[in-house]
């Protein structure tokens, strides 16, 4: 880790959403162009930015990476989140994703995290605030392996889950290995 990404860990949350997103605002000006579209924040650019070491992944725009983009594709076309009603939690939530979330018609939108000072609740997924089956539709991505308890975090995620509803619980996977 370089020594520039060290000191800004060390920085209050506040500053680093302002440093990120002064970053993006130049990196927008620096990929213009139209070879991509994101379809979170519906800008196009010469291509998209690397991120740790991976070409064209993530966008100049919003910040969007290639996953959020495809979940944001799947949210949108294949759940058609943007027609349905409900109540949605989002476990740690992605800047992109939040923002379209949020916006939906209908929809009733409970960001989450233990830290993030994006979220709108201070939460530990292992002990879930709210009543059994209160969401109809749960997010949470690249958390459980963060977290001790995992199958603790799974149980909370199931037991606020309406009958019927959808959960997308992602992880992060490597190549054929799989780290717990």
């Amino acid at each position: 880790m370089s020594l520039v990404a060290l000191a800004a860990r060390r920085l209050p949350p506040e500053i680093r959403q302002w440093l990120r997103s002064a970053a993006l605002r130049a990196a927008a000006v620096a990929y213009a162009g139209s070879g991509v579209t994101c379809p979170c924040c519906g800008r196009t650019f010469r291509r998209f930015a690397p991120f740790k070491g991976r070409p064209n992944e993530q966008c100049p725009g919003c910040g969007s990476l290639a996953r959020h983009r495809a979940l944001f594709l799947f949210l949108r076309d294949e759940l058609r989140l943007e027609a349905r009603a409900g109540r949605i939690l989002h476990f740690a939530p992605e800047p992109a994703l939040q923002r379209w979330l949020a916006r939906l018609p209908g929809a009733e939108y409970v960001s989450a995290d233990l830290d993030s000072p994006r979220a709108d609740m201070r939460i530990d997924v292992t002990d879930i605030p709210f009543a059994d089956a209160s969401f109809d539709v749960v997010l949470c991505g690249h958390v459980l392996e963060h977290v001790p308890d995992d199958r603790r975090a799974i149980a909370e995620l199931h037991r606020v889950l309406a009958a019927g509803g959808d959960a997308i619980v992602q992880v992060p996977i490597r190549g054929d290995v799989t780290f717990e």
